[in-house]
């Protein structure tokens, strides 16, 4: 999703899952939000409620396939 919107900025469907301040992502000056001060894992926009769905998403598939619970 990332490799898309640095493809193409503010017309990517998925630049509001981000935190960046701009119109396109930019590691010099870093112009979005990372994790742990890693400019390689942006962070997400988590008050995005597509990106609350998707994270969810994803954890409910490995407890139902897994039985992961912790």
């Amino acid at each position: 999703m990332f490799q898309d919107v640095i493809k193409k900025g503010k017309d990517s469907e998925y630049f509001d899952y981000f935190v960046i301040r701009g119109d396109r992502p930019c590691k010099n000056p870093l112009n979005y939000e990372v994790f742990a001060g890693c400019d390689y894992m942006p962070k997400w926009n988590t008050s995005n409620p597509a990106v609350q769905d998707y994270l969810i998403a994803i954890a409910l598939y490995y407890i139902q396939e897994y039985d992961i619970d912790g």
